[in-house]
């Protein structure tokens, strides 16, 4: 490549790269208005900063805490690089020729993978401004009132947290591009995460060549490690997924009616929910992967309480109602294609389609909560009343969650909330009702039965309310599309 190519190709990354921030930032400012896009940040600190506050004033030991802030980030880049990447087909999507913004590669000297690398960057830059950041702040007030530690603590963070995050995001990146490879790239896949583990498990130092390493006593090996993995993945993802590999054509025979059918759809549309996510790429395994995510985050969040109060927490209690939190996500998966203008070419209502949503939502998202609930019960342990609480839990909570969601999101939930003041109410929704039941589960050792009625009493209200909620997004939503208050 000449020094002129190199050059107007550096120019292009650049100038995609800006579009994409600009785009971004004009999406969300058309969707929720400036200040309420601009404020997600600030709330995202306060909240930060009361939860760290209480972390100090019970005493905690703050440091585990942030060990297990550093799981949860890394497997929030897990997912973030999972919901443009997870299947082949939104990776078309994403740079497919419907999109003149994302398909500039084929216009200008950019290849398909360096298009790709310009949208991962931009996701880190746009969620640690929005989130990461924001956390690492949230140290400062309770290291002003409780510890100094705290507040030397912020600087670190501002650092390794988003190192945490990018090598979340390139990791999933570089193994669905393995996945891709066919039956030795899956291998490797699978070997690569393994191996690592293992090393972990015999007690190799692991943690201190990772982004977490920065925050902990920042080092040669810190940063080398936490560049080479960064580097190593990125570059395995960037030209595997910047491969445009043709795909062969496939028949399918007629699926919607019969599948219609076997369901009792009337009208086809939960058939059709069903069999969008079906036929993508990644198919019912994107909602897989999101339950199996959260099963490790419930995980790392039990052994943590249990190292934090020495308390061996109930499994079906505890693990129940963070997989029904899964219900966001899956609701989120089932209407990523869904083009609500399209269906009101239809004799339907905006009603018809988000109910359709919530029945495909249940069809799919509790089996595969189940199936976690169940391998954390075998996993942990656990007795009938505590296993049946759990299945209750779950579906209460996983009803609560998809109706909840469809009420403020309606079929768009990815987007609107990231609107400051959906997002807060949203999450004091999650939080009232879920966080006392995770006390019961977490932190009482043994409930008696006046207490294990109360939460099945709490089970079934949400369950009820989830619905309440959600017959009554769709009315909603209908008015706001009518109105023009949505596009």
């Amino acid at each position: 490549m000449t020094g002129g190519q190199t050059g107007g190709s550096m120019a292009a990354d650049r100038a995609l790269f800006a579009a994409m921030l600009r785009e971004e930032w004009r999406l969300h400012v058309r969707l929720f208005g400036g200040w309420r896009f601009a404020a997600f940040p600030v709330v995202v600190a306060v909240l930060g900063a009361g939860g760290v506050a209480a972390l100090a004033w019970a005493g905690v030991d703050v440091g585990v805490a942030i060990a297990g802030l550093h799981v949860l980030v890394f497997v929030f880049g897990l997912q973030t690089g999972s919901v443009g990447l997870v299947a082949q087909d939104a990776l078309d999507r994403l740079l497919g020729e419907v999109s003149l913004l994302v398909a500039t590669w084929r216009y200008l000297p950019l290849t398909r993978g360096r298009a790709v690398g310009a949208f991962l960057l931009r996701d880190l830059l746009y969620y640690t401004g929005l989130i990461l950041l924001p956390l690492a702040v949230a140290f400062v007030p309770a290291g002003l009132v409780y510890d100094a530690a705290l507040l030397a603590a912020a600087p670190r963070l501002a650092l390794s947290l988003p190192a945490t995050f990018a090598l979340g995001l390139v990791t999933t990146t570089a193994l669905i591009a393995l996945v891709r490879r066919g039956v030795p790239g899956t291998a490797l896949a699978l070997g690569i995460p393994g191996t690592i583990g293992a090393a972990w498990w015999s007690g190799l130092p692991i943690a201190d060549a990772t982004p977490y390493g920065l925050y902990t006593g920042p080092s040669v090996l810190a940063v080398l490690g936490t560049g080479v993995g960064i580097v190593v993945a990125a570059t395995v993802g960037f030209t595997g997924l910047g491969r445009s590999d043709p795909r062969p054509a496939r028949t399918r025979e007629p699926g919607l009616s019969a599948l219609a059918d076997r369901i009792g759809d009337d009208r086809g549309l939960v058939s059709r929910s069903l069999l969008e996510l079906s036929r993508s790429a990644g198919g019912v395994g994107t909602i897989a992967f999101s339950a199996t995510v959260l099963l490790l985050v419930a995980g790392g969040v039990v052994a943590l309480v249990g190292r934090i109060g020495g308390v061996d927490p109930q499994a079906g209690l505890t693990f129940g109602p963070l997989l029904g939190l899964s219900a966001f996500t899956s609701y989120n998966w089932l209407t990523t294609t869904t083009d609500a203008p399209a269906y009101r070419r239809f004799p339907l209502t905006i009603g018809d389609v988000i109910a359709a949503k919530r029945r495909a939502l249940a069809i799919v998202g509790l089996p595969v909560g189940t199936v976690a609930l169940a391998v954390a019960l075998v996993w942990l342990g656990t007795t009938p009343v505590d296993a049946g609480l759990g299945v209750l839990l779950l579906v209460g909570v996983h009803q609560y969650v998809g109706g909840l969601t469809a009420f403020l999101a309606g079929l768009r939930p990815n987007e609107f909330l990231f609107d400051t003041v959906l997002f807060s109410a949203f999450g004091v929704a999650i939080l009232v009702p879920v966080a006392p039941l995770l006390v019961v589960g977490l932190v009482v050792p043994a409930p008696g039965p006046l207490l294990l009625g109360a939460v099945a009493a709490t089970a079934l209200a949400l369950a009820g309310m989830g619905t309440l909620l959600g017959q009554r997004a769709g009315p909603r939503w209908e008015a706001r599309y009518r109105s023009g208050d949505v596009g």
